[in-house]
């Protein structure tokens, strides 16, 4: 595809959908001003060159798709609110030069829906902080992630946080507030991870290879 300069889009609902192999030359992918939802589709192979997306607007709704091996750099959707979603989803082999935020805050009755998708082998050189208040967090990465920061969840409300195997998380992994539950696969990558669910009432899923209940079982009949 064509590359192509910095945008940056008015006020109004706005969509922009790039095929396979898109270039940005400079800048960013600017949605600050939507007044409207906001949406934003790359194919395959997309490279940023070191441009972010904007996608801030108070209030508003916003999703935005990144296709199999991308690069990209950082990531900000902080405009949530009541009956505004902030939709993620990363195809397998994305690389973030920097980190991502999504943030929003909805209301005890009508909360922000945060739905993360995360493909497999996705490396993101910075955090992901899932913030907000009075959120429903939906998080769902495959196996494979490097993640050079911390993760951070909402400071109220609910998430549900899935990761799978062979993860290498160098932060904290830290849920926040909220009744929250993580369900997380073995790693031989990441022998020093620390989680932390702070406050309410979380839940702790480890979930193992096929291979390893037997093997936890014969090692404790070894054992006695």
């Amino acid at each position: 595809m064509t590359p192509a300069q910095r945008a940056t889009f008015g006020a109004g609902a706005n969509s922009l959908i790039a095929g396979d192999h898109f270039t940005l030359r400079t800048g960013a992918l600017n949605f600050d001003a939507s007044t409207g939802p906001a949406s934003l589709s790359l194919g395959k192979g997309a490279n940023l060159n070191g441009g972010d997306i904007l996608m801030s607007a108070g209030g508003i709704a916003n999703t935005l798709t990144i296709g199999d091996e991308s690069r990209i750099a950082t990531i900000l959707m902080n405009g949530g609110g009541a009956k505004a979603a902030q939709t993620l989803t990363l195809g397998d082999k994305v690389v973030s030069d920097a980190g991502i935020s999504i943030a929003g805050s909805g209301t005890a009755a009508d909360r922000t829906e945060v739905p993360v998708t995360i493909g497999d082998g996705v490396t993101v050189n910075g955090a992901i902080r899932l913030l907000g208040i009075n959120t429903t967090t939906l998080v769902k990465i495959g196996d494979g992630l490097t993640l050079k920061g911390a993760f951070v969840g909402a400071w109220s409300g609910a998430e549900m946080v899935e990761i799978g195997r062979d993860w290498q998380i160098d932060g904290t992994l830290n849920l926040g507030a909220g009744n929250d539950t993580l369900r997380i696969g073995t790693t031989s990558r990441d022998g020093a991870g620390l989680i932390t669910g702070g406050a309410g009432t979380d839940t702790l899923e480890i979930a193992l290879d096929p291979q390893q209940p037997a093997a936890f079982a014969a090692a404790a009949k070894a054992t006695g």
